[in-house]
């Protein structure tokens, strides 16, 4: 869920992540601020569709009859608020004669969608705003002819997903942009989407919406269910790599725009992450059952689904690193109802989570739970991101080893330059490099270079290096080996092979190894990887790397 207010940009690692440098083990996630335990006792009767975070109130929204707070039960029909600080049931009343699916806040009005025909009360049909005060039905009026199923504000702008024919009186299916200082449709903005709309959010700079949902087709263009437009309805940037043929059912944005966040359902059951410009998917995290919500804080995204998680079915909340995909271990709730997670709204307050659970982390609750970060662990010390996963890379993709190509001081001017990742054969490339002759004669060995800016006045007490190679690679700063991975002891030459094949989720993730910080640089540092395959035959071939400091 979009909000006005720019979150911080600032990422920080959790206090567990320099032990792992040390043992050379897989990268966690981003410091999450947030405990793994929900505060207070806020409860509703039945299943929360939709949560938003305001200030200093969770409002809730579903299909209940009641909410319980600190201070007692209170009849809440499908709409309800809390106070964060007491977890109390505030006065605040829109209650609809009709399911809520959609939440969100602008200035003084909290926006509602769904499928009822009154608020308050008041005649409104499946889209409303509301004092969030209060609950007192606004003036605002643009009636949708079918269920809104998300909602998303920026700027002046209200977009409206969900299975509409017509809207405000004017004939537009899917999706809409309502002008928020007039109250009326924007004329302009008339994409046409072959299905329905579940998720929407936009840059924070309003400069691009993007939608998600059950669609395969915009303007008449192949979109396979995630498409980007411009604030006057065309489409906009790439094709996404989606290679899931299944509905998004969330998304949430980053705070520069440039990571868009997707909880994707079906077999599909992954939480992805795409770059904005070049479509490209960044890392995905596959749960047992569909990712249902997914919400952006800090260098954190945090995902909620059914059924549960690598086998493990006591937990259906996790968060993972924005920018690698890595989990964060000591962030790992149990939540005791198969259906779990079905919304999520996360913000500097805290993180704020619906569904159909009843307790959480050993917490009796009730579909709804609030996780504090004011009772969160302290920060730990600040990151400086030297290299994030999806930079640009210069590359040498003729088979062909260039003497001396690992030092500081070669000349790779020629070789041509791509973003991360980069690689071959599974479709989610931001690059695509050249494997060689034939498909049962490629080459063993592609070569990586890139250079970045050093400091001389940040005290580097650890330096990390996360690592996504598929199968194995080499890895050198400033011409010194740091990183050897799945790759056999001994010289590396261009006809070396990988120790092993890897396959699978093993393709997709980041590894982490501790490197010396004294071998940074004041001036310009250099990286340096060789990609080795484990047959001349192999189907694929991924690269990417993030390298990090902390002080």
């Amino acid at each position: 869920m979009l909000r006005s207010i720019m979150r911080r940009a600032i990422t920080r690692l959790a206090p567990g992540l320099v032990a792992a440098m040390l043992a050379g083990g897989v990268a966690q996630a981003a410091f999450v601020p947030v405990p793994p335990t929900p505060a207070h006792r806020i409860a509703v009767n039945d299943v929360v569709r939709a949560v938003v975070i305001g200030d200093g109130v969770a409002y809730v929204g579903g299909d209940f009859t009641s909410a319980t707070g600190s201070n007692g039960t209170y009849p809440r029909a499908r709409v309800a608020a809390f106070d964060l600080d007491t977890g109390a049931v505030l006065p605040f009343r829109a209650d609809t004669n009709g399911v809520v699916r959609a939440l969100a806040l602008r200035g003084p009005d909290l926006f509602v969608g769904g499928d009822f025909s009154t608020i308050g009360g008041l005649s409104r049909s499946r889209l409303a705003a509301v004092s969030a005060a209060t609950g007192d039905v606004t003036g605002f009026r643009v009636d949708a002819t079918g269920a809104v199923r998300a909602l998303a504000t920026v700027g002046t702008r209200l977009y409206v997903g969900g299975n509409f024919g017509a809207i405000g009186g004017v004939t537009q299916a899917r999706l809409a942009a309502v002008d928020l200082t007039t109250g009326t449709v924007v004329p302009g903005f008339r994409p046409a989407l072959d299905g329905t709309v579940l998720a929407v959010t936009a840059a924070p700079d309003g400069s691009a919406v993007y939608a998600g949902g059950a669609f395969r087709t915009v303007n008449g263009q192949s979109r396979n269910r995630l498409a980007r437009f411009t604030t006057g309805g065309q489409l906009s940037g790439p094709v996404f790599a989606n290679s899931s043929d299944y509905s998004v059912l969330a998304l949430d944005i980053n705070e520069d725009g440039s990571r868009v966040f997707a909880a994707i359902g079906g077999s599909g059951n992954q939480a992805a992450a795409f770059h904005t410009t070049t479509g490209a998917r960044l890392w995905r995290q596959r749960a047992d059952g569909d990712v249902q919500a997914i919400a952006y804080q800090a260098g954190n995204v945090y995902f909620g689904f059914h059924e549960g998680f690598g086998g493990d079915t006591s937990v259906r909340l996790l968060a993972a690193d924005a920018t690698t995909g890595q989990l964060e271990g000591a962030f790992r709730p149990s939540i005791n109802s198969y259906w779990g997670v079905r919304a999520l709204d996360a913000t500097e307050r805290g993180l704020l989570a619906g569904g159909e659970f009843t307790t959480v982390a050993g917490v009796e609750v009730g579909r709804a739970a609030f996780f504090d970060a004011q009772n969160g662990p302290p920060p730990p010390p600040p990151v400086t991101s030297f290299v994030t996963a999806g930079d640009t890379w210069r590359y040498r993709d003729t088979g062909t080893e260039a003497p001396g190509w690992a030092g500081a001081g070669f000349d790779d001017s020629t070789w041509p330059t791509g973003p991360a990742e980069l690689g071959y054969g599974d479709g989610d490339e931001a690059t695509v490099v050249g494997y060689g002759p034939s498909a049962t004669n490629k080459y063993r060995t592609t070569w990586f270079r890139k250079t970045f800016p050093g400091t001389d006045d940040l005290p580097v007490t650890a330096l990390d290096l996360s690592l996504l190679a598929d199968d194995g690679a080499v890895v050198y700063l400033n011409g010194i080996e740091v990183a050897r991975d799945n790759m056999p002891a001994g010289t590396i030459t261009a006809t070396t092979l990988a120790a092993t094949n890897r396959s699978g989720t093993a393709e997709t993730q980041f590894r982490s190894f501790p490197v010396d910080p004294h071998l940074l640089r004041a001036g310009t540092n250099t990286l340096a990887v060789e990609v080795h395959q484990d047959s001349s035959s192999s189907s694929d071939l991924s690269f990417d790397l993030a390298l990090r400091a902390t002080g």
